[in-house]
């Protein structure tokens, strides 16, 4: 008896062509759907610029023609990636973002000089705040001696396609050699 039941067909033959079927019309149709989508995100992220950042401590200072600077301590093995005219971005410790915005500046000086603390190197870059302590809000921020935040230096821009792929070109590269 157990024999009879495992021979038992459960569908007829119409049946199990209609299910054993894929419709080729949408499988064509979903096929150049996918690929239309993958050649726009292709063709978007060769025109996506992504911004290649530094990030560091910075300090808030003042000289007496009231021009507000920050000095950025920066790990030492990022000293020949920085130059004078890069863009600079500083948040606030105390004031967010979301409510005051950030302060830009321009990095006007880089000391190549050391400093060593907690047994790690680190280099001092001055920044020169474009508009003084008014934030990309326009909200003006008060000065305090020695405000503490934490800035981000743009070292360069790359397209979002070159990034993408720079895994896959060094591998290649690498086999060459």
């Amino acid at each position: 008896m157990a024999e009879q039941k495992d021979n038992i067909e459960l569908r007829s033959e119409k049946v199990r062509n209609i299910i054993g079927q894929v419709p080729s019309r949408i499988i064509r149709r979903g096929i150049t759907v996918l690929f239309i989508v993958v050649m726009i995100l292709l063709i978007g992220s060769y025109f996506f610029r992504y911004p290649d950042t530094l990030k560091g401590a910075a300090h808030l200072h003042s000289d007496s023609s009231s021009l507000y600077f920050a000095t950025i301590n920066l790990p030492y093995h990022f000293i020949g990636k920085i130059k004078s005219g890069q863009k600079v971005n500083i948040e606030l410790e105390g004031y967010p973002t979301n409510n005051f915005g950030l302060l830009k500046g321009e990095v006007s000086q880089v000391f190549p000089t050391p400093l060593e603390t907690n047994e790690k190197s680190y280099f001092i870059v001055k920044a020169t705040l474009i508009n003084g302590m008014k934030s990309t809000q326009n909200k003006c921020i008060p000065f305090y001696p020695n405000l503490k935040g934490n800035a981000k230096i743009t070292i360069g821009e790359h397209r979002l396609l070159e990034k993408l792929l720079s895994p896959i070109v060094s591998v290649f590269k690498s086999k060459e050699r």
